[in-house]
């Protein structure tokens, strides 16, 4: 399905955009149903989060892309399921780690052996 944004209002001078549902959002495009974010794009659910593209269910987050169900967040990119993690890429269900990738509940694997896991 083709999602087209709706202009709504202009917040700091800047352009609204979203397609459904939003609360006290600033400079978002495209975000549906998220909460108190600012200078989001195309992400879902999400609250608190700032600077993120495509997350979803997301919290508290600031500069993640791709990220699903993560909270407190910073600088992550296609995590899902993680908290209080910084610079991490491709990751699930770790908590506080920092610059990890192809991580599982904060056990480091291979890539490979990440993608056989998954």
């Amino acid at each position: 399905m083709v999602r087209f944004p709706v202009l709504l209002f202009t917040i700091s001078g800047r352009a609204e955009h979203f397609s459904k549902g939003f609360t006290m959002n600033t400079d978002c495009v495209c975000c549906d149903d998220c909460a108190e974010c600012n200078d989001c794009d195309n992400c879902a659910e999400c609250a608190y989060c700032a600077e993120c593209v495509g997350c979803a269910e997301c919290v508290g987050c600031a500069e993640c892309v791709g990220c699903i169900d993560c909270h407190n967040c910073d600088n992550c990119h296609n995590c899902v399921g993680c908290h209080h993690c910084v610079g991490c890429h491709h990751c699930v269900g770790c908590t506080d780690c920092v610059n990890k990738q192809y991580c599982i509940d904060n056990v480091q694997y291979t890539r490979e052996e990440y993608t056989q896991q998954l």
